[in-house]
């Protein structure tokens, strides 16, 4: 399968057609050989037409069209993902984030993680900032902490205020301005400078300069950001970045279990409780039954598929019905009775779409049943 199939098959979309198998006709789902075949989404159990995920997949295709052309790319959440679903490395280049603007969607990797720590310091507290930084970055925690260190000792030791000096000297790393100034303490000064140069920020440090001698930042900063470019040390960073299915397409648990879970413990407790559950009714199931029947079989997938509008996959059915066993027969008859339990009790859908996608998961259905 080309790199482009195995895009579209890996977001969801699939060929949705009727199969005959024996006397009956069912809805199956397979791969597509041909982008033109596209008419189903598995992610959301619905037709192309109503898909909200076809834009998503437009874009994607258009962020690997890129990639081969050596473009620079853009929408880094999509590169993110490309390069975990097909096993790359390719670069992107991070944007930075304008500590005049915040919304919670940019706590993201595709900007640069000290400019998310500049906006942060604007919309929280110094303390929760460290209790970030703690858990995301004890690095730059310490890197952080050692500016507000020397900032302190400076002003400890100076008879009077001087702000206004530290304050300068900021603005000319920052700028192509140079002020006069008397530095007093020259140590803590260029431990100063020497953090701030190697932290490549001005809103950090500036922000705890102005919290170590009790001035609004918000007032301050607005009489110099004229006189100032934030970004002047930074670097564009290249990364490789990973994400996901989950988080891409920001599915629930289970919408991704037949695509990409591969051992029971990367699954939530609840699943895992679930499955062993269903494998202990497998093992009463297949005790109590030693006759199978391949029609009755496709029945039972009819039935999911009026209940429940769900379809399995071709592959899968192909491979039940071909070669049907005593095992394979128990688990179609589980499926059975969790399609009935959950009409009875009102479960819904997504006990037996997990159940389903559990099914056709190999190497889960291997950890559970055994084959």
């Amino acid at each position: 399968m080309n790199d482009c199939l195995e895009i579209v098959y890996q977001t969801g979309f699939f060929y949705k057609h009727q199969e005959v198998y024996g006397k009956e006709e069912l809805e199956v789902v397979e791969k597509i050989n041909d982008l033109k075949q596209i008419n189903y989404s598995l992610f959301e159990s619905c037709e192309i037409d109503k898909s909200q995920y076809y834009a998503k997949l437009n874009d994607i295709l258009k962020c690997y069209q890129e990639i081969k052309e050596n473009k620079q790319v853009e929408d880094l959440l999509a590169l993110g993902w490309l390069n975990t679903i097909l096993n790359r490395e390719e670069k992107g280049i991070q944007k930075e984030l304008d500590v005049d603007y915040w919304d919670d969607r940019y706590l993201s990797y595709e900007y640069t993680f000290i400019s998310v720590i500049e906006v942060y310091s604007r919309t929280h507290t110094l303390e929760q900032v460290y209790t970030f930084l703690k858990e995301v970055s004890i690095e730059m925690f310490y890197q952080i902490k050692g500016i507000e260190t020397f900032i302190q000792e400076y002003q400890s030791h100076c008879k009077k205020s001087q702000y206004e000096n530290l304050k300068s000297i900021l603005i000319d790393l920052f700028s192509e301005g140079i002020h006069k100034v008397e530095i007093e303490h020259q140590e803590e000064v260029y431990e100063i400078i020497r953090n701030c140069l190697e932290l490549k920020s001005f809103i950090i440090p500036f922000y705890l300069l102005c919290y170590c001698y009790k001035k609004d930042f918000d007032d301050e900063y607005q009489k110099i950001k004229g006189f100032i470019d934030c970004h002047k040390l930074k670097e564009k960073i290249t990364l490789i970045p990973h994400l996901s299915t989950q988080e891409y397409f920001r599915l629930e648990y289970g919408k991704d279990l037949y695509f990409y879970k591969k051992t029971l413990h990367e699954l939530p407790l609840g699943f895992q409780s679930y499955f062993n559950n269903l494998q202990e009714e497998y093992q009463r199931i297949i005790l109590s039954s030693s006759l199978f029947n391949k029609q009755e079989m496709i029945s039972i997938l009819k039935k999911m598929e009026e209940w429940y509008q769900l379809y399995p996959m071709k592959e899968f059915v192909d491979d039940f019905y071909n070669d049907l066993n005593k095992e394979k027969y128990a688990l179609i008859k589980l499926l059975e009775q969790v399609l009935d339990d959950c009409l009875k009790q009102e479960y819904g859908k997504a006990t037996v779409e997990i159940t389903l996608s559990l099914i056709m998961n190999q190497k889960l259905r291997l950890a559970v049943f055994g084959f």
